[in-house]
């Protein structure tokens, strides 16, 4: 006799599900990325990169920020904002607040 609990694998009433993607993904270049970002940044009312624009860089699914900002408020939202592009796994802040 068999336990209630254990099916076998050619029970009809096992279910095993299988998803597919019906569109073709095109990966985002890294380029045009990291362009978008920057414009993206440029464009906040109270976000100050200073004295030059924040640079951007990928390295692998690794974001690095590099460059100097006005105040930690414009660090963290520059961290914050990049965790929300595509293909972006992990962000190294290394941005630096001007004193």
């Amino acid at each position: 006799m068999m336990n209630r609990n254990t099916r076998s694998p050619n029970d009809p009433r096992s279910v095993r599900p299988t998803t597919s993607t019906e569109f073709e993904f095109l990966p985002i270049e890294i380029s045009d990325q990291t362009a978008a970002f920057q414009t993206r940044l440029n464009r906040l009312p109270n976000f100050r990169a200073a004295p030059s624009p924040i640079a951007v860089r990928m390295e692998g699914d690794t974001l690095a920020l590099t460059g100097t900002v006005a105040t930690a408020r414009d660090r963290k939202l520059a961290e914050q904002l990049i965790r929300l592009e595509p293909g972006v796994g992990n962000v190294d802040n290394r941005l630096i607040v001007k004193e």
